[in-house]
């Protein structure tokens, strides 16, 4: 008889895994703690204390890395010795496990910055180049968010728009927008909607510095209610709803 992980190696076409299959379960146990993120002592605010990092492929072009590299250097100023750059020998090869990323550094539980690998970690390239996979294991522990760009010059003023934010030079009106899907009858996004958006909007009208907030009501979730938000340019957004569903032989799916 197969078991469900059986099943779940074979539809992903892989092996089963000894190592990943432990580090899962030793997480499992460490999930029963009342505490996750960093070990205590850490304020998660500080990047001098959590560290922050940055995962290139192995072969990512130099011209990505130098078009990045005023946002870097803003970082590295800020999370000092606990500041880490993956690229070329360091940086993410085909096929590398998470087990293989973090090498002695923490697999499971709270994260210890000063183990080798920073809380912070922002992945750079495509799916193709660093799959989802990898991202989402690693994001077990660690903070991890990705950026992908069509073009060297969209890096570039990705970076310069991200440290001009930080130092001021650049700011928005205080406009916030929660847009939070629930379709009847369908639990995901009916406990996204009412634990997760409506809780954010709560608290961003409870701030002090005063931020106006957009968020309709479930009925008013259009696609073209998300777009007439977007092309206001508010200084946040955040949504939560389902993908797109076809069937198995819809033109819409990628051949």
């Amino acid at each position: 008889p197969k078991t469900d992980a059986d099943f779940a190696s074979v539809a992903r076409g892989e092996p089963l895994d000894t190592e990943q299959s432990e580090r899962a379960k030793q997480h499992l146990a460490a999930t029963s703690s009342e505490h996750l993120g960093t070990v205590p002592g850490i304020d998660a605010r500080e990047l001098s204390q959590t560290g922050w990092g940055v995962i290139f492929s192995s072969d990512e072009d130099q011209a990505v890395i130098d078009a990045l590299r005023i946002l870097l250097d803003w970082r590295q100023s800020k999370a000092g010795p606990l500041y880490k750059e993956f690229k070329k020998e360091t940086g993410y090869t085909p096929k590398m496990t998470k087990a293989e990323f973090l090498k002695d550094a923490d697999g499971f539980g709270p994260v210890n910055p000063k183990h080798g690998v920073p809380y912070y970690l922002m992945i750079v390239g495509s799916p193709e180049k660093i799959p989802f996979r990898f991202q989402y294991q690693v994001d077990v522990q660690y903070a991890v968010g990705r950026i992908h760009f069509d073009t060297i010059d969209e890096y570039r003023m990705y970076a310069e728009s991200v440290v001009a934010a930080e130092k001021g030079n650049l700011t928005l009106p205080k406009e916030a927008a929660f847009f939070g899907v629930a379709n009847p009858g369908d639990t995901a996004t009916l406990g996204s909607s009412q634990q997760l958006i409506q809780p954010l909007r709560d608290f961003t009208l409870g701030l002090e510095q005063g931020w106006n907030v957009n968020c309709p009501p479930p009925e008013e979730t259009t696609r073209a209610k998300l777009i007439e938000i977007v092309n206001n340019a508010p200084a946040l957004v955040i949504t939560a709803s389902h993908g797109l569903g076809v069937s198995m032989d819809h033109p819409k799916h990628l051949t």
